[in-house]
């Protein structure tokens, strides 16, 4: 991902922009997805607490460097979703542990690169790096990180 500009400014109002990799020309330059502002105020007051801490570590660490980019195909305009392996996984009190082995941690992200949902998704055993049963929601990878 190249980073070649800063964030939007103005902003997109009520929401926070994440540097991300763009899906449709991912080796060009960076672009910006979208965490809405009320939905993280929701969860920091109302929780669950864990949905809080996940947003702000491994759904950013999956929208700052996924492992996988595939078309999110459930939704009219089809979205995106990034998948990953992080760093870390969120307890329910909010301590960081080693992600659970077997899964993949994905991000849906709407046309206009929203975050809609988050959840750990069983991998692909013959790919890691995807999530299992995607045929349903997900399409064919639009793109891999190549490590």
């Amino acid at each position: 991902m190249r980073r070649d500009r800063d964030p939007p400014v103005p902003a997109k109002a009520g929401y926070l922009p994440v540097e991300t990799v763009c899906p449709v020309q991912p080796d060009g330059p960076s672009t910006w997805a979208w965490l809405e502002v009320r939905l993280g105020r929701k969860l920091a007051t109302r929780g669950p607490a864990w949905r809080f801490h996940e947003l702000l570590g491994p759904v950013r660490q999956a929208l700052a460097r996924p492992d996988v980019i595939l078309p999110w195909t459930a939704i009219a305009p089809p979205g995106w979703c990034y998948a990953c392996q992080p760093r870390f996984a969120c307890r329910r009190d909010g301590r960081h542990v080693p992600p659970p082995g077997g899964m993949v941690f994905v991000v849906f992200l709407t046309a206009r690169l929203v975050v809609r949902d988050w959840s750990w998704w069983p991998a692909d055993p013959l790919d890691p790096a995807l999530p299992a049963r995607r045929t349903a929601r997900l399409g064919e990878p639009a793109w891999r990180r190549m490590t």
